[in-house]
């Protein structure tokens, strides 16, 4: 609490002493669920903890934990951070974040905090505070496709097939399997392809 001295005109000068109070707030956030290289509005809602009103300023940062997933606690990539302002109805929204990598990910919004200097009110600064929530980002569906192959039984050939996403759009990276009674060949995919090389044809038609 900050004890503030006003003094009151136009008549004589009278000082009177009022009690002047940092607010503590609070930050509102949504679970947020999409697919991998989705673009999402992440939208936190300021408040302060008296009556529950907008906070009406400040500064707002985002900080996503890919280093860490909460869904089996392994390794991702790096951390993911943007900060914007905070409008007159307490919201603060950041446009357009991409999701990176699959998994389930812990996200943070910490608000900087806004020196409101209401006096009047009895508001000086409304305090920093910090929430989090969860980013559940879905690996894309898959679509493998390729030829029909024929020879002799025996012959050693190359199977290439060509791997699409949910959105039709070629799988830039990754490991394929191939399974032809029971052997397995495995392929690098590179620009939505994957070459199996050296696939011995069985001794009757099969699906692969």
């Amino acid at each position: 609490m900050v004890f503030y001295l006003r003094k009151n005109k136009p008549t004589a000068w009278k000082e009177n002493v009022y009690a002047v109070y940092d607010i503590k707030t609070s930050i509102e956030l949504e679970e947020i669920t999409g697919y991998v290289g989705d673009k999402v509005d992440i939208t936190a809602i300021i408040t302060e903890d008296l009556t529950n009103k907008p906070v009406p300023g400040g500064t707002a940062t985002l900080t996503i934990d890919y280093a860490n997933k909460l869904s089996d606690g392994s390794l991702g990539a790096s951390t993911y951070t943007d900060t914007v302002e905070v409008d007159a109805d307490g919201k603060a929204v950041f446009k357009d974040v991409k999701l990176e990598y699959p998994g389930t990910y812990k996200y943070t919004v910490t608000y900087s905090g806004y020196p409101y200097n209401h006096h009047d009110e009895g508001i000086n600064d409304y305090l920093s505070s910090e929430a989090d929530s969860k980013l559940n980002i879905l690996p894309l569906n898959t679509t493998t496709t390729s030829e029909d192959v024929s020879g002799t039984v025996g012959d050693k050939v190359d199977i290439t097939a060509d791997i699409v996403d949910q959105n039709g759009d070629p799988v830039q990276n990754g490991t394929a399997v191939l399974k032809v009674n029971g052997k397995e060949y495995t392929a690098d995919v590179k620009n939505g392809t994957a070459v199996f090389e050296g696939v011995e044809l069985p001794s009757e038609s099969t699906e692969a």
